[in-house]
């Protein structure tokens, strides 16, 4: 299928301003000039001079989750129960089938960046996705995309109702500055744990399976582990082990069978065994 004497602006240098854009299979195949197509097919659609771009993307919006052709049970845009919920995602309240995806389609955009609504001075995680679609999960182009902050009129209007934090510009800035030092510490605690675990790990090498699985894991609820033949590596566990972990080292295993908290495992005497550290 040709589109021809389309104005097309393709984003890659200055418009075309006589084109045609081939299409196979439902997607562009190429672009040009009038000028390069020799012979134009027979049921090639005249675009007449018409404007031709990329899907539009709407960078800050709430569609799939206000839902307005359902009413108040589709509203799903602001938790206002609690002014910081940065572990809300919006992934979980979109509903692909409400009828604005069809309608931003029929406007020309392809993509959205759906947010929490501003209610909340921190509002939850922002979902990149496309428009056309009936599963989210294939409609998602990046499930974290960012964070929703809010400053200014909302936060004050929905809680000073409330008669909490925040009714102020100064108390919504203090939420997000609390929570800001709070991740900051946060970080900083991790980098110094996983400087620790890497140290370790040169060292201490073994295979942790379960159920056929494998992991290689590094936070403080779970565990640091390589493979390596050595019979002197380690196991470092600064979380815990489950019941129905095995711990190999070497051609040596032990089946755990009670939970552990913060022990070494290693060989000794042809033998798994765990210690205290």
């Amino acid at each position: 299928m040709f589109l021809i004497h389309g104005y097309l602006h393709t984003m890659n240098g200055s418009p075309i301003k006589d084109g045609f854009i081939e299409m196979r299979d439902g997607h562009i195949a190429s672009v040009g000039s009038m000028a390069d197509l020799s012979n134009a097919p027979s049921d090639a659609v005249d675009l007449k001079g018409a404007t031709v771009t990329p899907g539009f993307i709407d960078a800050h919006c709430h569609i799939g989750i206000e839902e307005d052709s359902i009413g108040p049970m589709g509203s799903d845009c602001n938790e206002a129960t609690d002014p910081c919920t940065p572990h809300l995602r919006v992934i979980d309240a979109v509903n692909p089938r409400e009828r604005c995806y069809s309608e931003a389609v029929d406007a020309g955009i392809t993509s959205v960046v759906t947010c929490p609504g501003s209610a909340n001075p921190i509002g939850g995680t922002i979902l990149a996705m496309k428009t056309v679609g009936t599963r989210v999960d294939d409609m998602v182009l990046l499930e974290n995309a960012g964070i929703k902050f809010a400053l200014g009129e909302n936060p004050k209007r929905v809680y000073k109702g409330k008669n909490q934090l925040p009714s102020t510009r100064m108390g919504t800035a203090a939420i997000i500055r609390e929570q800001l030092i709070k991740t900051q510490k946060y970080l900083e605690k991790k980098e110094k744990a996983c400087a620790i675990i890497g140290k370790t790990a040169c060292k201490c090498n073994a295979r942790i399976s379960k159920a056929g699985r494998f992991w290689h894991l590094k936070t403080r609820q779970e565990l640091q582990m390589e493979f390596n033949p050595q019979e002197k590596a380690a196991v470092i566990v600064k979380g815990e082990v489950y019941p129905g972990t095995t711990i190999i080292i070497g051609d040596s295993s032990m089946q755990v069978k009670n939970t552990y908290q913060y022990c070494r495992f290693e060989r000794i005497d042809g033998d798994v065994k765990a210690t205290a550290i």
